[in-house]
């Protein structure tokens, strides 16, 4: 937030939060030698403002007459910010006793990311007194998280996770497949006649047959583009044996919920065939344990085993924090009624 030079800019730069007085509330909390901008706190009441009004019943009602549970949305929002900036010392100071830094590119992704959000929003961030300084150092603290995280469970990290742990849970979570797909509608979507449907389903069945017999699934795939090409002839070849692997995950999938829940009940190599309301699925269910799947799920399977870990763990050191004074008359006049997002 913009230290103010003189009584007569209070009322003109951040109105909605009017009342000059002889109280510094240009800070929000001090520990060592780093006073912590009011902006801060004011930018992080924002966002807990924006998630509050998804989480009252009446969405469309005033929010501070209502409750979040079970609480006034007004003292929801005070605890949750002030949870949030107690929050961001103790990840300021974790990041600072690991001796920790960003990289040059990590560097360039915050300040580009001050750039888009300060060019978007500047009006709303300086109707509620924050200023370039304070949404910088919010930005450079959710970048920290990220660091820390890694620098923790990531490669090297002081608790890093084995690739072998994090492709148990890859496997847990998804399959790799490769399939056939046969319509049970035209393309317009209605229903194909019955002759032809019978038609579809026995060729669904041979494919299914041949590649239980031993034949490779990736060459039935080839067969059936041809067979439905307008000239075969221009049918790329698979040399490339991955051109139709595909990742099927178990919680958040594009296929069908009966694709899924077939193919986590299937061996691996073993074909099978999936009947849904408008397809027909001949397919198989390969190995996710290899490098390149390691490397291209990495981040999400280690989200999935320690972020719940590591949230804990910082909101252990937020509620358990010392030498840390917070600034009262900052928090009594920066309250969620006089928030303005549009």
């Amino acid at each position: 937030m913009k230290r103010l030079t003189a009584i007569a800019l209070c009322g003109v730069l951040v109105a909605s939060f009017a009342g000059c007085s002889g109280a510094d509330t240009t800070w929000i909390a001090k520990y060592g030698d780093t006073k912590l901008p009011a902006g801060v706190y004011i930018a992080t009441m924002m966002d807990v403002y924006s998630e509050a009004k998804y989480r009252v019943p009446d969405q469309k009602g005033d929010l501070l007459s209502q409750q979040i549970d079970e609480v006034n949305a007004d003292e929801w929002i005070r605890n949750e910010t002030m949870n949030r900036v107690k929050e961001h010392i103790a990840i300021d100071q974790l990041f600072d006793e690991m001796g920790l830094s960003f990289t040059e590119e990590q560097q360039k992704q915050i300040d580009d990311s001050f750039t888009y959000q300060w060019g978007m929003l500047q009006k709303i961030y300086e109707l509620n007194g924050v200023g370039e300084t304070s949404l910088k150092l919010n930005l450079e603290n959710n970048a920290k998280v990220n660091v820390l995280f890694q620098a923790i469970y990531g490669k090297d990290g002081t608790k890093a996770v084995s690739d072998e742990e994090l492709l148990d849970k890859i496997e847990q979570d998804y399959a790799k497949t490769q399939y056939i797909l046969l319509s049970k509608v035209d393309n317009t979507g209605t229903a194909l006649p019955e002759d032809k449907l019978a038609t579809v389903k026995e060729l669904a069945e041979s494919y299914l047959a041949r590649a239980q017999a031993g034949e490779k699934i990736l060459d039935l795939i080839l067969e059936e583009e041809k067979r439905t090409a307008e000239n075969p002839d221009d049918v790329h070849s698979h040399e490339d044996e991955t051109i139709h692997d595909a990742l099927v995950s178990k919680e958040n999938s594009n296929f069908p919920k009966e694709f899924v829940e077939a193919i986590f009940q299937k061996e691996l190599n073993e074909p099978f065939l999936v009947e849904t309301e408008e397809y027909l699925f001949v397919a198989t269910r390969l190995s996710v344990r290899d490098e390149k799947m390691l490397e291209s799920l990495r981040n999400t399977a280690l989200l999935s085993l320690k972020s719940e870990e590591f949230q804990k763990d910082l909101e252990d050191r937020a509620n358990s924090l010392e030498n840390v004074t917070i600034n009262e008359g900052a928090v009594n006049r920066y309250t969620p009624k006089k928030i303005r997002l549009g």
